[in-house]
């Protein structure tokens, strides 16, 4: 069980490296706090607004999902460890690729040119 948990914990690391992301894009587009996403006047005339709200919608995914695949992977470990510890590293793996093609260009590009994303986002 020890890869099972070392898959867990590498998630709970990606949502700390998206939270630095998220920060970052945030200082960048200038947005106040506690506002959590650039509004649409914003938006129309910052790219670096649009990449915030880019960069909090991958964060805000990858906490959706969280719940269901700690869940998912230690039920699975019971009777399959090493193959839960490798789909929740694929999730992992994954969430930070879909982190960096999302904050970096158009989100449609991305879903559609990478099919990785679309199977395991």
């Amino acid at each position: 069980f020890g890869y099972v948990l070392a898959a867990l914990i590498s998630a709970v690391w990606v949502i700390v490296w998206q939270i630095i992301v998220v920060n970052g894009h945030h200082e960048r587009a200038g947005i106040k706090h506690p506002q959590h996403y650039a509004e649409k006047a914003e938006v129309s005339v910052s790219r670096e607004a649009y990449k915030f709200n880019c960069a909090q919608r991958a964060h805000q995914g990858t906490l959706e999902q969280m719940p269901s695949i700690i869940v998912i992977t230690l039920i699975s470990a019971l009777r399959h460890p090493n193959l839960a510890a490798i789909a929740c590293g694929a999730w992992t793996v994954s969430r930070v690729l879909y982190t960096i093609g999302y904050t970096s260009e158009a989100p449609e590009k991305v879903s559609k040119r990478h099919v990785f994303f679309v199977l395991c986002c």
